[in-house]
Parts: C-alpha cells; sequence; structure tokens
C-alpha cells in the first residue's frame, strides 16, 4: 500500500512542470537556462540595434519568475541590470516594481500637495505671476475701478 502511494506522489509531481493557464492551457514550464537563454537571444534578435547586445550573466528564480542579470553593451558602453522571464519563457518584464517598497516610501513622505504648506504657497504664487503677466496694466492717469457706468454718469453730468 505504501509503495501505491509513493508512486502516485511521484507521478504527481512529475506533472507540476506544467503551468495552467486561466482557460485551462497548459504551459511547459522551462528550466532557469533554457528561459534565460530564449530571452537573451529574443532581446538580441529584436532590440541589438536599437540597445545593444545583451548578454547573460547568471539567473536565479525570485517570486515565481526568472531573474536574468545580464550586461547590455551599447558601443562599448556596459550596463548591467537585471530582467524578468515567466517560467515558461513567454513574457518578458524589463523591470519589476517592489510594491512593499513603494508602499513605504509613499506612507513615510505621504502627499506633498496636502502636507507640504510650502507647496500652496508654490502653486498661489505661480497662479498671481500668470494672472499678472495676462492682465491689462491701467495707463497712467487711469483709475482701475473705473468701469464703463462710471464713465458714461461722468459724461452725463458735464
Amino acid at each position: 500500500m505504501l509503495a501505491i502511494v509513493l508512486v502516485v506522489v511521484l507521478f504527481m509531481g512529475m506533472g507540476s512542470k506544467d503551468l495552467v493557464g486561466p482557460e485551462g492551457e497548459k504551459y511547459s514550464v522551462l528550466s532557469e537556462q533554457k528561459a534565460a537563454d530564449t530571452l537573451v537571444g529574443f532581446l538580441n534578435q529584436v532590440y541589438s540595434d536599437r540597445v545593444g547586445v545583451v548578454t547573460m550573466n547568471s539567473v536565479s528564480q525570485e517570486h515565481g519568475l526568472y531573474k536574468v542579470a545580464v550586461t547590455i553593451d551599447s558601443n562599448n558602453n556596459p550596463v548591467d541590470g537585471d530582467l524578468y522571464v515567466s517560467k515558461d519563457g513567454q513574457l518578458f518584464f524589463p523591470t519589476a516594481v517592489r510594491i512593499d517598497d513603494i508602499l513605504a516610501d509613499v506612507n513615510a513622505q505621504g502627499d506633498a500637495s496636502i502636507t507640504d504648506p510650502n507647496a500652496a504657497e508654490t502653486v498661489e504664487e505661480g497662479s498671481q505671476e500668470e494672472a499678472t503677466e495676462n492682465s491689462e496694466v491701467p495707463e497712467e492717469g487711469d483709475d482701475e475701478n473705473t468701469n464703463s457706468e462710471d464713465i458714461d454718469e461722468e459724461e452725463s453730468t458735464q
């Protein structure tokens, strides 16, 4: 009986090399090396004219994806970076955003437009300057509070 359970467990483990999509479609899980090679080949075929030659330095697993450390050599100016590829080698992620890090930054800084008292002053000063630039400047001797009704009254009394 124990032998049968072990065989079933081993057989089920062998099937774990497939991913199942939202509609039940199956995708094969590639090895780290094969997925990284697929990614680097794709980048060199499609983007090397624009960004330079991509070489792989290492590959590891991170958060359910393969993280591929690469060097991109553009005009003898090598740049190191990390790229990500899905385990089936079909999806390429040029960058990853760590949600926890962003939330920590947002919580630490708060909303500058609300909490920074200088932010409101800057907007008001900019608005005043813009309003001054776009308004007509009264000529010397003109009363800036004069309107057309005042002028009509002055003419009728004279």
